[in-house]
């Protein structure tokens, strides 16, 4: 089954360009924005289930040099 998530993600200051190309370049990542708040962007993941986007966040995104923390929010979509 197809997930989704949110992915909110701490940045170093220095590193906020460098990051935000770096999970541009993710196929997984379908949007990613810059924001204020507490966290510094957040991203939109997709992936066929949901352990790939575990592995996403974990192995890709986590790993990127600057990224000092992530909050993944799993979307769940009503049957409306």
């Amino acid at each position: 089954m197809p997930a989704s998530s949110y992915v909110l993600i701490k940045v170093e200051p220095s590193k906020a360009h460098s990051v935000y190309n770096e999970l541009k370049k993710l196929s997984s990542v379908v949007q990613v924005d810059a924001v204020t708040g507490p966290h510094d962007m957040i991203a939109i993941v997709e992936s066929p289930d949901v352990s790939t986007l575990g592995t996403v966040i974990i192995n890709k995104i986590r790993t990127i040099d600057g990224v000092n923390d992530t909050l993944t929010c799993h979307i769940i979509k009503f049957g409306l």
